[in-house]
């Protein structure tokens, strides 16, 4: 099975959520994890490598989720700043309202959206809109 970790950026100050774009679509940030890295460790390094952020993570917010071979978990990262310096993988990194989930493919939207009733229901406000 492989392993991918990511963190689900979102700046309650905005009220949005980090999204990248690449030629190949819109993605949140995330990657493999290497050997002998923990998950949570694997998904900070690509967050970092991808954004050169490094969010707070919420202490009991993490979602894992399978699709085919791949297993997926990430993190709700909160973060005070709306710069995000981008990697060569992606053209760009916006900020979007939890809204924007519908344009994430399967598993990324379900985290996205996930997040987002998380940041609602805790006051974060980072609702669906």
């Amino acid at each position: 099975m492989e392993v991918v970790a990511g963190i689900v950026v979102f700046n309650p100050m905005i009220r949005k959520f980090l999204i990248l774009q690449s030629d190949y679509g819109y993605d949140l940030p995330k990657g493999h994890v290497e050997p002998g890295e923990d998950i949570k460790g694997g998904a900070i390094r690509e967050c970092w490598e991808e954004t050169k952020l490094r969010p707070a993570l919420i202490p009991d917010w993490y979602v894992m989720l399978q699709k085919g071979e791949k297993e997926y978990h990430f993190y709700l990262g909160i973060v005070n700043t709306i710069g995000a310096q981008i990697s060569n993988e992606h053209n760009r990194a916006f900020w979007a309202e939890a809204s924007f989930a519908s344009k994430l493919k399967n598993p990324l939207d379900i985290a996205l959206r996930t997040a987002s009733l998380y940041t609602q229901i805790y006051g974060l406000g980072g609702g669906l809109g």
